[in-house]
């Protein structure tokens, strides 16, 4: 297999997207000072995008995701504004306001934490430390038994990836942008939860990259890869007990789903049934992912019933 090597980097500019994401989607931030400094802010940028019937949940996941992608303040404004509904005439106007806000929020938030980018920088080690000591043994035990006798496509993995760590203030989270390709973190000190440490939070973004790319060549079928998606969470966590990551006597599918905000509530214990049922005595993985889909859409259609 062709090897993923790391690029560890660490941005303020995303620290700052992340937090206005998390109090934009009715969360406090665990910092009080930072909550205290971005929350009016916020919500005034949310209120005039409100009154120009701008999607505002949509808005502030394309601004984290353009900052994600080094767009500068204005730029990423500007691109959130109109993919969240906002005509060209219109995004001019709302992006000088908005802008306006966010830029003189951002100048508080470094006033409150000038040494920010170093305090991310140490915050990194110990997840990096423990990366690079198991780190890719996960990602070969994964790509074995994800699968099976076949050969992976030759870019499978990616070979350099950018891992951008930022200041904690969801308490544990991170993402993925598969067509940059590229990581986010928050750089947690220590494990949110001793059950699913968070080098594992970090090998399933990986992992998901991997997926993405091969979906988006092999398929349009988006709930299938939906469904793909989930599948393979409980195949880490098995590969993690593995290697003496996971210690508990029953893989921790639910609090890997909460914790890593993958799925649904209501889908856990469906994951953790069919985990056991087939996806332990089948592989390669696509062989019971079918069984997984069917009990998938059965589940939604006794919602809508």
């Amino acid at each position: 297999m062709n090897r993923t090597s790391i690029r560890w980097a660490s941005s303020t500019q995303l620290s700052f997207a992340q937090a206005c994401y998390v109090i934009a989607s009715g969360e406090h931030v665990i910092d009080p000072k930072i909550d205290a400094i971005l929350k009016t802010p916020v919500q005034r940028v949310s209120e005039r995008l409100l009154e120009e019937s701008i999607n505002v949940a949509g808005f502030w996941i394309a601004f984290h995701a353009g900052v994600l992608r080094d767009k500068d303040l204005n730029s990423a404004t500007l691109k959130a504004t109109r993919d969240a509904g906002g005509s060209e005439l219109l995004s001019k106007r709302i992006v000088e306001e908005t802008n306006g806000i966010l830029v003189e929020a951002h100048r508080e938030f470094e006033a409150e934490q000038p040494d920010l980018g170093t305090q991310i920088e140490l915050r990194v080690r110990p997840l990096r430390d423990r990366w690079e000591t198991c780190g890719f043994g996960l990602l070969r035990l994964f790509e074995k038994r994800f699968w099976g006798d076949r050969i992976p496509p030759e870019d499978w993995w990616v070979e350099q990836l950018p891992l951008v760590m930022i200041q904690p203030y969801r308490g544990g989270d991170g993402g993925v942008d598969s067509f940059a390709p590229k990581v986010w973190m928050e750089a947690m000190l220590t494990d949110v939860h001793s059950e699913v440490p968070e080098v594992l939070r970090l090998a399933w973004w990986i992992n998901q990259i991997a997926l993405d790319r091969t979906f988006m060549q092999l398929t349009t079928d988006t709930s299938l890869h939906q469904v793909y998606r989930l599948a393979t969470l409980p195949l880490l966590l098995e590969v993690a007990r593995e290697v003496d990551l996971v210690r508990s006597p029953d893989l921790p599918v639910e609090l890997a789903m909460k914790l890593w905000r993958v799925g649904m509530p209501r889908e856990a214990s469906i994951l953790f049934e069919w985990w056991h049922e087939e996806g332990l005595q089948k592989l390669p993985l696509s062989l019971g992912v079918q069984s997984l889909q069917e009990r998938l859409a059965s589940l939604r259609s006794s919602d809508h019933g």
